[in-house]
């Protein structure tokens, strides 16, 4: 592996550290563990002070970003829960050889604090978060998902560098111009290849998107296939939510509207109303309330990444248990 490795600064730890036996739990509250430490580095030192000193820091090491997770990822019981949460810093604007704009950024940095600091800048990632509490680091080696105008639809395909931990404790860096192979495979190794402390992101200027939003019902599946490729074909990017049972799909109909990093004051209501009512209906899973469906609206991407609060027990929340599936337990429905 072509890698460039960077020695280490210290062997002390200064982070925060809890071994008081406390459980921690996920964003919907559907996963738990009970870690024997959970630390929160300060520095890419500390991480690899945890990752050497296997007394202190019991091995096997998970980090983990906001939490948020609905999978088991975050379970850890026994070992040392890493969560880089206070490694969030936004490094700075730069370019490499090739011209390209980048973002350098800490692996613990949310989305939605990325999207608003380069909105300010007045630059942009092609992939627009739905999810702000994500971090950069967990959506750096994992899947995404978005209906990105002229760009992937996954953040980690604008990933362009990363800096790692590795087993060994050695911080180590791998780039799209240097390494190659190892690097994308890296980028899908859902975090089992090193603890990411750093990415480099690649960055283009900020533009406008207009969208029609709309809700179809149809009467059989091919009907909803048809008509979901007829929008496409409308737009320049589509993002469709499809509820298959029902043969109905709610839908954003994405086109360019030019340069620019603020959403347009005529269109700030009707897309601040549209924002709220999303969010919502995403927190609690769809139940409860129409969404609007407007039309014509113009804004910057930036102001579409949300965020969401903690749900309490009680409380309706989405949970995307549905999208699991035991892959042992999947067999061939048609053997001719």
């Amino acid at each position: 592996m072509n890698t460039h490795t960077q020695e280490i600064m210290h062997e002390f730890y200064h982070g925060l550290y809890i071994n008081d036996g406390r459980r921690f739990s996920n964003w919907g509250s559907s996963r738990s563990t009970q870690p024997a430490v959970y630390v929160e580095p300060v520095s890419y030192a500390d991480v690899q002070a945890v990752v050497r000193d296997t007394r202190q820091f019991p091995t096997p090491v998970r980090p983990v970003g906001s939490m948020l997770s609905v999978t088991e990822t975050i379970v850890n019981d026994g070992g040392t829960l890493l969560c880089t949460r206070k490694l969030d810093a936004i490094l700075g604007l730069e370019s490499d050889e090739q011209g390209r704009q980048l973002v350098r950024v800490q692996a613990g940095c949310r989305l939605k604090k990325l999207h608003l600091w380069l909105q300010q800048q007045g630059w942009e990632i092609p992939f627009q978060a739905e999810i702000g509490e994500a971090t950069v680091g967990s959506v750096a080696v994992g899947d995404t998902k978005e209906s990105s105008l002229d760009g992937p639809g996954y953040f980690s395909s604008h990933v362009t560098a990363i800096l790692y931990i590795d087993e060994n404790g050695s911080l180590r860096i791998l780039s799209d111009r240097q390494d190659g192979d190892a690097f994308y495979e890296f980028k899908c190794s859902f975090g089992l290849s090193g603890i990411v402390v750093e990415c480099v992101i690649e960055v283009r200027r900020a533009s406008l998107c207009k969208a029609d939003v709309s809700l179809h019902a149809f009467d059989s599946p091919q009907a909803l296939a048809s008509g979901l490729l007829h929008l496409r074909k409308q737009c320049d990017a589509l993002l469709a939510v499809v509820v298959l049972h029902q043969l109905v799909c709610f839908t954003e109909q994405r086109y360019r509207a030019g340069a620019g990093a603020t959403t347009p004051p005529s269109s700030q209501p009707a897309c601040e109303q549209y924002r709220l009512a999303k969010r919502l209906a995403i927190q609690r899973g769809f139940d409860g309330g129409a969404l609007p469906q407007p039309k014509g609206i113009v804004f910057a991407r930036h102001d579409f990444v949300n965020e969401y609060w903690r749900p309490a027990a009680t409380e309706n929340r989405l949970d995307f248990q549905y999208y699991e599936h035991d892959i042992g337990k999947l067999g061939p429905v048609n053997t001719t």
